[in-house]
């Protein structure tokens, strides 16, 4: 499964043949409208001849429906809703039920792009509230899918993984990163629903994790010729893995659970990646067992 972020209508009319060309299905979403020009900013795709897709879903964080100052006042501070909300429509989540056809094994994908700030230049306080509102609401839309599909009577398993991942826009001190790890408030207004997540790469032994994070954000020069980021390696200087942006999280029931296990945990240090993105790629290898 492939998840991207800020996946607009250039670096799509480049990538999305070559994606079908190599095997990989896209995730459509019907939105009803036409916000973007082609499918979601924040895509997932999957190789078809591997997974079978068996339900999925998108959410705009900007019009997630429960998203009152009611259910999150515990994360809004002094601030109202509407004080903290930004309408950035490249700010959403996509997701998937996928069965391995091999062996018959579900889990749930998804791919997300948080908030980022209102002004490039001023850190705003609200921005970092506005996160942490996103991503109470991903873990919240996540889980409630998950529960539905389990719920459904031509569905035999009770359980499955949930992964999430995608540009965070938050490093591993920050209090979006709290909020994704810890329960956190959901449209309820409490913290009841047990909705905590795990970063996978912790999962690992400390001599198997990423150790470095290569995500230069807001550093790089970007060329508007060429679409590129002209100093690459500049772009792929390595900085403590505290640093990143970037990571895969899966909840923390099955973080636990003996059938889950995360194999292997990777980041993309090639500099010519970074010729395209101000950010690190990561993926995880994981088994399934019955």
């Amino acid at each position: 499964v492939l998840g991207l972020q800020e996946f607009h209508a250039l670096p799509r009319g480049i990538l999305y043949p070559l994606l079908i060309q190599a095997g990989y299905k896209e995730v459509m979403i019907d939105r009803g409208d036409d916000t973007f020009d082609n499918g979601a900013s924040t895509p997932l795709f999957y190789k078809a001849d591997r997974l079978e897709l068996l339900d999925c879903g998108h959410l705009l964080y900007t019009d997630a429906p429960d998203l009152n100052a009611a259910a999150y006042r515990s994360l809004l501070g002094s601030y109202t809703m509407a004080q903290v909300k930004a309408n950035d429509y490249s700010k959403s989540i996509t997701w998937g039920i996928f069965r391995v056809k091999e062996t018959g094994h579900v889990f749930m994908a998804a791919s997300t792009h948080l908030y980022w700030r209102r002004d490039n230049d001023v850190q705003d306080d609200r921005d970092d509230i506005w996160r942490q509102v996103q991503a109470a609401v991903a873990k919240e839309t996540l889980l409630a899918a998950r529960d539905a599909y389990l719920a459904r009577p031509d569905v035999t398993i009770e359980s499955m993984p949930v992964f999430v991942g995608g540009d965070m826009n938050t490093t591993t001190s920050g209090s979006t990163y709290t909020t994704l790890m810890n329960n956190a408030p959901s449209s309820s207004g409490n913290y009841t629903d047990q909705n905590a997540m795990r970063n996978t790469n912790l999962l690992l032994p400390l001599k198997q994790r990423i150790q470095y994070s290569t995500n230069h954000h807001h550093e790089g020069n970007w060329d508007d010729t060429y679409n590129v980021y002209d100093e690459p390696y500049v772009a792929a200087r390595s900085s403590a893995y505290e640093n990143s942006l970037d990571y895969i999280f899966v909840d923390a029931a099955s973080a636990a659970n003996a059938r889950m296990t995360v194999k292997a945990s990777a980041a993309l240090f090639d500099p010519y990646a970074m010729l395209a993105t101000d950010h690190c790629p990561v993926m995880i290898d994981f088994d399934l067992a019955d």
